[in-house]
């Protein structure tokens, strides 16, 4: 017995020591989003017909996917826009994936940034949390804890999660994840209790949800529906929300969509204040030569800066002017993500301090 429990606390050891190494905490745990700017629109045919109507739809799924907004697709300048998609066209090619052909568009980064801005709309950058589900669904087999290898499940959540430009993944539930995450937990949405489970995997947002089928009568209309219990934490603040969904296979789409907005709505960035192809960030508490060296080459490394050059030293601390390859929200956005650094907010005695891009160094 004693050597079983010695073998069993051994494999437990083997067990960290290997997710240390597979999954070691970096400083930055966003994601860089590929394809923000790529549309996919299914499609029967490659006529000139078949692509026109294709055109609006893949502008649409870009719009919402850049923006982190459904309903931006009400506003007036991006309804005239999905009137002449092709101005906002760069190329466009046909695939065919399980027998269904999809049209896939690319359209100009840039025009699709300044309509934006026009717009006056928020715009989520390229730089987005990395977010990990942990669902469990009752059935009449009783509870169960969705993996990455339930396909179907998985499948609609990658699925719309693409969609909507948001990096997910799902736990996969092997035996490290079952000593670490019981049913229970994920069904009582107990965020601190699944804290040591969640650190393999890294995620900068975390959901925790339960769906279950409404009770009622047997022959009741509502005791069919779903209902869709979740919370999302993320570094800044913790979201509750519900949802009665009648159809299933809707449940993952509904779910995904309300974390993209919610999501959108913390780090998206009013897109007309940022147009310049340099922005000028300041960073507090710099120490000595050294480290504010160190920082200049941090913030180069943000895929949206070409080169970091200090500009003065003064009494809020060191001021950079970063000469950018992409769009400036990239680099804010980063920079909210980036557990090195973090945004200074004015209290109201220092209301007059008008640098709105003031930062305390937090990294070593």
């Amino acid at each position: 017995m004693d050597s079983f429990v010695r073998a069993s606390g051994l494999r437990k050891i083997l067990f960290s020591v290997i997710a240390v190494i597979l999954y070691i905490p970096t400083a930055v745990l966003s994601i860089e989003v590929n394809g923000l700017y790529l549309g996919k629109v299914a499609v029967e045919g490659q006529s000139y017909q078949d692509r026109s109507q294709a055109y609006d739809q893949a502008l649409a799924q870009v719009l919402v996917r850049v923006t982190g907004e459904q309903k931006v697709l009400a506003n007036y300048n991006i309804k005239q826009a999905l009137k002449q998609p092709t101005e906002y066209l760069v190329q466009y090619s046909f695939v065919q994936e399980n027998e269904q052909l999809f049209l896939q568009a690319q359209f100009n980064e840039k025009l699709i940034n300044q309509l934006v801005k026009d717009a006056g709309i928020n715009l989520w950058g390229a730089r987005r949390p990395l977010t990990l589900w942990w669902l469990a669904v009752e059935n009449d087999k009783g509870r169960r804890i969705v993996s990455d290898s339930d396909k179907q499940i998985a499948d609609s959540i990658n699925s719309q999660a693409k969609l909507r430009g948001l990096p997910s993944i799902l736990p996969i539930m092997d035996i490290e994840d079952q000593m670490l995450a019981s049913v229970t937990d994920v069904w009582g949405r107990f965020a601190q209790a699944l804290e040591p489970a969640s650190e393999r995997y890294q995620p900068e947002a975390s959901v925790f949800a339960r769906v279950y089928r409404q009770s009622g009568d047997a022959g009741s209309v509502l005791s069919q529906d779903w209902i869709v219990q979740l919370t999302l934490v993320d570094n800044r603040r913790k979201f509750d929300a519900e949802f009665i969904v009648a159809d299933f296979e809707k449940v993952w789409q509904t779910m995904v969509d309300w974390v993209a907005d919610t999501l959108a709505k913390q780090y998206a960035i009013k897109a007309q204040q940022f147009s310049a192809s340099h922005i000028n960030i300041t960073i507090a508490n710099v120490e000595n030569t050294g480290q504010a060296v160190a920082i200049q080459k941090f913030l180069t490394t943000i895929s949206a800066v070409d080169t970091a050059l200090i500009q003065k030293v003064s009494d809020q601390g060191v001021e950079y002017q970063l000469q950018l390859l992409g769009e400036a929200i990239d680099v804010l956005e980063a920079l909210a993500l980036d557990n090195r650094v973090e945004k200074i907010v004015p209290i109201f005695a220092d209301a007059e301090n008008k640098n709105q891009n003031l930062y305390r160094w937090k990294g070593r």
